[in-house]
């Protein structure tokens, strides 16, 4: 059961990073998307302040429950993962999708 459920969560996670669905255009100053990793799903957000300068904020959720017996006695667990962070990006030439960033996140468990 176990690894049928990490399977299929690393399934989401990888087509979630592979296929990012981002919302915006050329001249599009918000992104909206899906961000994945090793602390679960979850949207991101990013705004363009200028051709230099643009932030993003992300937030990542992932739950696991899983119980089983041995010698009789039952052992049950529950992970809760929850991450935030937020970036700001550099883009030094202009609008290029090259870019710097400086992060900062928090996570939880």
């Amino acid at each position: 059961m176990l690894p049928k459920l990490l399977l299929s969560s690393f399934a989401i996670s990888l087509a979630a990073v592979a296929a990012p669905a981002f919302a915006q255009s050329d001249d599009a100053h918000i992104t909206i998307g899906v961000t994945g990793g090793s602390l679960g799903v979850g949207p991101s957000l990013g705004y363009r302040i200028n051709d230099v300068l643009g932030i993003r904020a992300d937030a990542t959720f992932l739950g696991v429950s899983h119980g089983f017996d041995s010698d009789d006695v039952r052992y049950d667990g529950d992970v809760r993962l929850r991450s935030g962070g937020v970036q700001a990006d550099i883009y030094p030439f202009g609008g290029a999708s090259a870019s710097l960033a400086a992060c900062g996140s928090t996570a939880t468990g």
